[in-house]
């Protein structure tokens, strides 16, 4: 018997203990091995059923249980009256406190609670710098911090603010569209805060900028509960309000976070909503809101918690959610019920602690601009100028940009510069949201006919939904990816160059320009007399020739050169050779004439196709380099010859003749190695600079040179300057 008291008492003191101490360990360690047993005799029933039954036959019958909501079960009831004239009562008290020294205060509205029968617990919660409190019936109350409005927001001169009209994008690796064009702008503070009053104005007009463009439809709503009941379809959430969490000591794993409402405790509200309380849906919250006569007034209103979200609220795929909310990021159960509510395909953003006003709204008009690719500017104290401009990205890529410009951040009480406030967020799974499609740069593989664009464009919404247009002609996708489409595009007319727009249903990319080269190229071959070969090149060359930011905020960069480049399908040549001539020598006493006549012969050809390597062609292979192009491999390909007709007279003092005319199949003579590597280069620009090659080439003519004196002469390639068509525009973002 003292082994198993000892196994139930664990070592005791050898002195200084009574019975009451025995009693109290004893039932303690009861209490333990029931709860062994209670273990134990149910592993025995989870054995006999597996050996019964098959795996899949135990889940049927026996489904893990639904587990239901805490419900409000203890104390007696609180009227609806006895409540509102508590919170009444403390408003009153709370409005004459000073806040000069913010740990007396709290202490002091701590013992001021406690004055009331109706808590059975009032605690302050140091960690979250909140006071909460909870009712003998069950309900729990919270007091958070206000967000501080010392450093003024200011209100936006719209007359003044003005944006670049075109707009690009970059690659990233699973980008998504919100599946939904809704945006819903919810305000649950008041006035006295700017970050509602001026901002939610202000975010508005970021997204109806260019409406047509990117096709959000936006709402300011007030956050009433049933207005936050509604939501269902919010490609774009926004909440402002209050927000603040608070734990028992006694039970730190019982935390609860509630985010205000614009719903006051009334009676009638009490009563109205008294289900959602018992359930803990809603709970009670008071914080500072309004601003009358220069002081501020603390209200009681409902806040919603993370039951709420679960039972009322349902967002659709991709959506973002960002809680403008003190320490809404702080309880991982509150802006994972957002998460999960979009299938787990939402970007939730919000901040690990209490936030100052200015700092928060700085945040998000910053968040909306970038991922807007809206570039306001005239507004630079908030959101800060880019220079070009910038296009739309992806909110990592922003918010990597965030953190470098220190906006991340906010450390709202200077008596508390421990408490540091992090913007944090949570991506759906290999998905990171981009507000609108986005092209980053593009590349042209002009033997298929084919352009690639590389950006950000989520996932395929299907052929009725999306499409591709150049110069304002849609064109046929071929392919479509997050972060890449193929299309066909046209070697020549509209819809082979300039401007570039994807769209995903309304939501417009910022265009991007494709830019032409078209120009002459003339090589010349001459020989005896009037021999001459001589080739005009009508050259079409295509490029992006823009720089383009790999993320926000980083400064331009070229585009890595295409491997996929060459003149356009639409380039062609054209020839014409012949002519005739004549060489005359001595020997002894003849004299020697030569004769030489080519048959003139002309017409077009188009670049070599692999496809028909008998077809005559010509073959020049373009490269893109940092200044310009490079062109290599000129070459005339499968060209019918041209008949060349030789024969020569002589005269000497015994007699004359005439010799038979001998026949000769010559075709064109293909360039010498001088001419195999040459650069067209941009100047500043990108106009193609006038350029000359020469070079020296033996006599063709096929006339026989006695003497062996066989001339050469001189061989020119050159072109004049080529104008670019839809150069790169200033004002267009990169």
């Amino acid at each position: 018997m003292k082994e198993a008291v000892c196994l139930l008492l664990g070592e005791l003191p050898a002195v200084g203990f009574d019975f009451s101490t025995i009693h109290s360990r004893f039932m303690s360690q009861i209490i333990v091995i029931k709860k062994y047993i209670f273990l134990f005799s149910l592993l025995l029933s989870l054995c006999f059923l597996m050996h019964c039954k098959k795996d899949d036959d135990i889940l049927k019958s026996n489904p893990p249980p639904q587990q239901e909501p805490d419900t409000l079960t203890t104390g007696a009831e609180i009227s609806a009256e006895r409540r509102v004239e508590i919170f009444e009562s403390v408003n009153l008290y709370l409005n004459e406190l000073s806040w000069s020294d913010r740990a007396g205060t709290h202490s002091a509205i701590v013992d001021h609670l406690k004055k009331y029968p109706e808590f059975d617990k009032v605690e302050y919660d140091e960690t979250a710098d909140n006071i909460i409190a909870r009712f003998t019936d069950g309900a729990i109350y919270m007091m958070v911090n206000n967000r501080n409005t010392e450093n003024d927001i200011p209100e936006p001169d719209y007359s003044n603010l003005r944006t670049s009209s075109n707009q690009k994008t970059t690659a990233y690796e699973y980008p998504a569209i919100p599946s939904s064009s809704n945006v819903y702008i919810f305000k649950g503070v008041g006035n006295y805060f700017k970050s509602s009053s001026v901002g939610s104005t202000f975010y508005k007009f970021l997204f109806d900028y260019e409406k047509e463009k990117t096709g959000y439809t936006t709402k300011i709503l007030d956050a009433t509960i049933e207005n936050l009941k509604t939501i269902k379809d919010a490609g774009v959430f926004y909440y402002c309000s209050h927000g603040g969490m608070g734990r028992f000591k006694d039970n730190p794993k019982d935390t609860i976070y509630g985010s205000w409402t614009t719903e006051k405790v009334t009676v009638d509200s009490e009563k109205k909503y008294r289900k959602e309380i018992n359930k803990r849906e809603l709970v009670y919250m008071d914080a500072y809101d309004r601003h009358e006569n220069g002081k501020t007034i603390a209200e009681t209103h409902f806040a919603i918690t993370s039951r709420f979200v679960d039972k009322y609220m349902d967002f659709p795929k991709n959506s973002l959610i960002y809680l403008d909310l003190c320490q809404s990021f702080r309880v991982k159960d509150f802006w994972w019920s957002f998460h999960s509510k979009s299938q787990g395909t939402a970007t939730v953003a919000g901040w690990s602690d209490n936030v100052g006003d200015d700092d928060a709204h700085k945040a998000i008009s910053f968040v909306f601009d970038r991922l807007l690719g809206v570039n306001i500017q005239g507004y630079s104290t908030v959101i800060p100028e880019e220079k070009p401009k910038q296009r739309s990205f992806d909110f990592p890529s922003v918010y990597n940009d965030m953190i470098k410009r220190d906006l991340v951040k906010s450390i709202p009480y200077q008596s508390r510069p421990y408490q540091v406030a992090f913007l944090k967020y949570q991506s759906g799974p290999n998905k990171d949201i981009v507000l609108r499609p986005s092209i980053s740069y593009m590349q042209v593989y002009e033997y298929f006919d084919w352009l690639f664009i590389y950006g950000l464009f989520g996932e395929d919404p299907g052929a009725s939904k999306r499409s591709v247009t150049i110069d304002g002609e849609a064109t046929e996708v071929l392919e479509w990816t997050p972060v890449m489409v193929k299309c066909k595009i046209k070697s020549s007319g509209k819809g082979s160059a300039g401007d570039v727009i994807v769209k995903v249903k309304d939501n417009e990319s910022r265009p991007r320009i494709l830019t032409e080269w078209r120009g002459e190229l003339t090589y010349k071959r001459p020989s005896a007399g009037s021999y001459m070969e001589e080739v005009t090149i009508q050259i079409h060359l295509r490029r992006d020739v823009a720089g383009y930011r790999k993320g926000a905020g980083h400064s331009p960069e070229k585009i890595d050169h295409s491997p996929f480049t060459g003149p356009a399908n639409d380039s062609k040549a054209f020839f014409k050779m012949g002519g005739s001539a004549k060489y005359v020598s001595k020997s002894g006493d003849c004299t020697y004439t030569y004769y030489a006549n080519w048959v003139s012969r002309q017409g077009e050809i188009g670049l070599f196709d692999v496809k028909n390597p008998m077809q005559e062609g010509f073959l020049l292979i373009s490269t893109e380099k940092e200044n310009g192009f490079e062109l290599k491999g000129l070459s005339f390909t499968s060209i019918k010859p041209s008949q060349n007709s030789l024969y020569n007279d002589w005269a000497c003092n015994s007699g004359s003749g005439t010799s038979d005319k001998a026949y000769d199949d010559m075709a064109l003579e293909n360039p010498g190695a001088n001419f195999q590597l040459f650069n067209f280069q941009f100047d500043k620009d990108f106009m193609i600079k006038a350029g000359k090659i020469t070079g020296k080439g033996f006599d063709r003519s096929g006339i026989e040179y006695a003497d062996g004196n066989i001339p050469e002469f001189g061989i020119t390639l050159e072109w004049k300057a080529m104008k670019p068509n839809f150069p790169p525009k200033p004002e267009y973002a990169l």
